[in-house]
């Protein structure tokens, strides 16, 4: 129930209970800001960082109110793979590398989804 909180939290204005969450995920802030430098610096960090917390925020979502698992062996080795076919096709498009970020996030749920129909 991480993302619905801090969404609830963040509507209400509450100061306290954001700060409190930011400064209890201290290294969970600097590892994603420092992937997205690494990983993608021409985009920067920050946005980076939003899209890695979403991303996780929203699969632990899933994962609570739907049973859908991702984050397992078979599950992880789909998703890599997907991703790496994925990214290579748009890297090597031309154009197609503005797309990366939306395809990375869409690859989770699409894994997420064949995965849990499919393989489960």
């Amino acid at each position: 129930m991480v993302f619905w909180t801090f969404i609830y939290n963040l509507f209400n204005f509450n100061l306290s209970w954001i700060v409190d969450f930011i400064l209890n995920n201290l290294f969970w802030l600097f590892a994603f800001i420092a992937a997205g430098y690494y990983l993608n610096p021409a985009r920067g960090p920050f946005k980076s960082l939003v899209m890695f917390s979403l991303l996780i925020m929203i699969s632990v979502e899933f994962t609570d109110y739907f049973n859908l698992l991702i984050y397992v062996g078979i599950g992880l080795m789909l998703m890599y793979i997907t991703r790496m076919a994925i990214l290579l096709a748009l890297e090597n498009t031309q154009g197609g590398s503005r797309y990366i970020p939306l395809a990375w996030v869409l690859s989770f749920f699409f894994v997420l989804f064949i995965y849990n129909i499919f393989l489960r």
